[in-house]
């Protein structure tokens, strides 16, 4: 396949490591044992997370609705540490392909669904994300994915058709999304595995 115009990364799972674990379990959001999936859909179906997530909510504001809604004894200090634990660390693999792809001439971007606190929290631990050409977070957008707007939206603010823009993300139903909205998209579940071989198929590698 062709090389596309530009190449657009989800970040957890993709480019970084997350774990749920200790925030889920802190929360009781799902049974034990769960995929980092159902962990994170379990507490994407909490409103005032979506609301975050959507810029809707600031810090404190969600702090004091954790903490009442999940009857957590905790300070909002010890809870912002807990709550950052979710960020875990980069994915090598994938941190070492985006490094061979900042020494091309192809714009990259960043699309997540984030919040203040890990948008802050994830480019201080990386500092490599600065290269990125633009970070696009749903908190800064007001829009999630897999929703048709935040497509459109991050097309029309990069420049680029769609049609030559590479989605690359974790999860299907953004995948999906991205599709319906003209890109070029791929899944990528693995990154490990998945990743070089989609930069194969494009011939970025």
């Amino acid at each position: 396949m062709p090389a596309p115009k530009a190449i657009v990364f989800d970040l957890g799972q993709v480019l970084v490591e997350l774990d749920l674990k200790p925030i889920s379990t802190a929360l009781k959001l799902v049974p034990t044992g769960s995929d980092n999936i159902a962990k994170l859909k379990s507490l994407e179906s909490w409103k005032p997370f979506d609301d975050f997530e959507r810029g809707l909510l600031d810090s404190e504001t969600f702090y004091t609705e954790s903490r009442n809604h999940f009857n957590l004894d905790l300070d909002e200090r010890a809870f912002w540490t807990l709550w950052n634990t979710i960020i875990k660390a980069p994915l090598r693999e994938s941190e070492a392909i985006v490094r061979t792809l900042f020494d091309r001439s192809i714009p990259l971007f960043i699309l997540t669904n984030s919040n203040a606190v890990h948008f802050a929290f994830v480019q201080e631990m990386i500092p490599w994300l600065k290269r990125f050409d633009h970070l696009f977070s749903s908190h800064i957008l007001g829009l999630r994915k897999p929703e048709i707007a935040i497509y459109q939206k991050v097309a029309e603010s990069v420049g680029i058709p769609p049609s030559e823009l590479l989605f690359i993300d974790d999860r299907k139903e953004n995948i999906d999304g991205a599709l319906e909205s003209g890109w070029i998209a791929e899944w990528c579940p693995n990154a490990a595995k998945d990743l070089p071989r989609i930069m194969s198929q494009y011939r970025l590698s």
